[in-house]
């Protein structure tokens, strides 16, 4: 028994599930800015596919 007289198995187990959605919103999160991430990227990938394809042709004409 804690001070307040209660049992520290209580106390355990609300941490645990605390614990839990914590980490489950942890998980949450980092899926969630993987996905913004590779949306992002894919973009980033096109914009710089695009922006080489320029300068190649400005370098050496058209490259098809």
């Amino acid at each position: 028994m804690n001070a307040k007289g209660h049992s520290g198995q209580n106390n355990n187990e609300k941490l645990q599930r605390d614990g839990g959605c914590r980490r489950q919103s942890i998980q949450i999160r980092r899926q969630m800015k993987a996905s913004v991430n590779k949306s992002f990227n894919s973009a980033v990938r096109h914009l710089l596919a695009k922006t080489s394809k320029v300068a190649l042709e400005d370098v050496y004409g058209d490259v098809r």
